[in-house]
């Protein structure tokens, strides 16, 4: 009875620290957004306007394979100073919440609408950067989020996965497709993909270091996934959420995860920490339009929120496109969905060299593994390697990208170069990182042979069919 007490005890602690982290993580972006509307306007608009002579704005509809010879779009770039430059409302409250911009389109002319469905919660880091340095001190603001996050989550990864996994999983899902030197291109997407960098090291340097048991730890990782979903939320708006997920969602199975972990019990993980990211995403942008609805009205709101759902889960009038090749309107009419899984995937392997190699050593070592298994018996014996059971659970959140494909494929259509190819690069980084930690198994980390682990389990902690009591 007294340890039953002790575990409602934590879960009660539990749902009251994610309660409380939703509410006060809201209250900041509310502050954040507050706070951009409120720099000084004259010195910002002159600012955001010289930002338009740069080459990362004026390149906008254009792809460029010049950056280590992977796509770049700069499409996104523009709403950098489009929201600097957002109507005044008569308040900054009004004035952030309502987000009201003229997109100046590439024939000189503008449209101007209410971007209020998302948070733009990069508003502040790229007003500074522009009242810092223009374009330039943006670039700096995102070349360090890159780099510092990417490289924390490298070494983050290796305390598990072993150097040579965890580099090669890193080149795949940050050199393939440009994650790692969006401060050359796309600036916004820069920022909330260091977000969830930050997150996925976080959660695998709470799993290596942790003192407490398998189930509080998992707890804190959860909590850890409901704020990163939340900020992620906040600093994009629908790029790539899918990847984003898969790649938060890995880490953490991985930084839970032991040889002696039961299957259900990962499978449990993967579904609690994808449970508590979507959750604080979802309830992050639902908080977005209910401040909406008390300056615009809840029918307008509703109206452009249920709109846009809409056109980006059915079919989109400009499909399939006039410019497309004979054979690529013939494969969309015949599956929009099977469209949009293969030629996202096949636009970046012909154009990322990276991608085309890790594409290639993933099939590459599934035969060589499928080839030894049957040869060799006593490869087993020789390999503490990861069982095929662990890996393949281990794998599971790479369901996430095709999943979101198939359910948003007119979204990633219309979106294929801009960055829905770049989901691609989380999902064979997950498959190789997997493979070759297989292959070439390292340590838990620093800790030596023998060493007690407090996240292995024990019998106090399982059920009577191995579950996670």
């Amino acid at each position: 009875m007294p340890h039953a007490a002790h575990r409602d005890l934590n879960r009660r602690t539990f749902l009251l620290a994610s309660i409380m982290c939703l509410v006060i993580l809201q209250a900041l972006f509310t502050a954040s957004n507050i706070a951009a509307s409120s720099l000084p306007r004259a010195t910002l608009t002159a600012r955001a306007e010289d930002a338009w002579e740069s080459p990362l704005l004026s390149r906008r509809y254009s792809y460029d394979h010049r950056i280590l010879t992977a796509p770049v779009s700069y499409d996104n770039n523009r709403f950098i100073p489009q929201i600097a430059e957002q109507h005044d409302a008569g308040n900054p409250f009004a004035t952030s919440v309502q987000a009201r911009i003229d997109d100046r389109n590439p024939d000189g002319s503008t449209t101007t609408f209410d971007y209020f469905r998302y948070w733009h919660g990069w508003q502040l880091l790229t007003d500074l950067g522009l009242l810092a340095g223009g374009i330039p001190g943006v670039q700096a603001i995102v070349f360090v989020l890159l780099i510092g996050s990417i490289a924390w989550f490298t070494y983050e990864l290796s305390c598990h996965m072993g150097t040579i996994a965890s580099l090669v999983f890193a080149a795949t899902a940050f050199l393939a497709t440009g994650f790692a030197y969006n401060f050359a291109a796309d600036l916004t997407l820069g920022i909330s993909s260091a977000s969830v960098i930050v997150a996925s090291a976080l959660v695998l340097r709470a799993g290596h270091i942790s003192r407490s048991g398998p189930l509080e730890t998992r707890r804190l990782l959860c909590l850890i996934a409901l704020a990163s979903g939340a900020i992620y939320c906040f600093l994009d708006f629908l790029t790539i959420p899918a990847a984003m997920l898969a790649l938060f969602v890995f880490s953490g199975t991985v930084a839970l995860d032991r040889p002696d972990t039961p299957v259900r019990t990962r499978i449990t993980t993967i579904a609690l920490l994808t449970a508590a990211f979507l959750v604080g995403f979802l309830v992050t942008w639902v908080a977005k339009w209910a401040l909406a609805a008390i300056t615009l009205g809840p029918e307008e709101v509703m109206h452009n929120v249920l709109n846009e759902m809409g056109v980006w889960t059915s079919e989109h009038g400009e499909l399939p496109r006039p410019d497309w090749a004979a054979w690529q309107q013939s494969f969309y009419l015949l599956s929009p969905q099977l469209f949009a899984l293969i030629v996202p995937l096949g636009y970046m392997v012909l154009n990322s060299p990276v991608l085309a190699i890790a594409v290639i050593a993933t099939v590459t070592l599934l035969i060589i593994e499928n080839v030894q298994g049957r040869t060799s018996k006593a490869r087993h014996a020789s390999t503490p390697a990861l069982s095929w059971g662990r890996l393949f659970t281990l794998a599971l959140p790479m369901a996430f990208i095709p999943l979101y494909t198939l359910v948003m494929s007119t979204h990633a259509v219309v979106h294929i170069p801009v960055f829905s190819c770049r989901i691609w690069s989380i999902f064979f980084a997950i498959a190789l990182g997997l493979l070759i930690w297989r292959a070439t198994p390292a340590s838990r980390g620093s800790k030596p042979a023998g060493t007690p682990d407090p996240m292995r389990y024990n019998s106090a902690d399982l059920g009577p069919n191995g579950e996670v009591s």
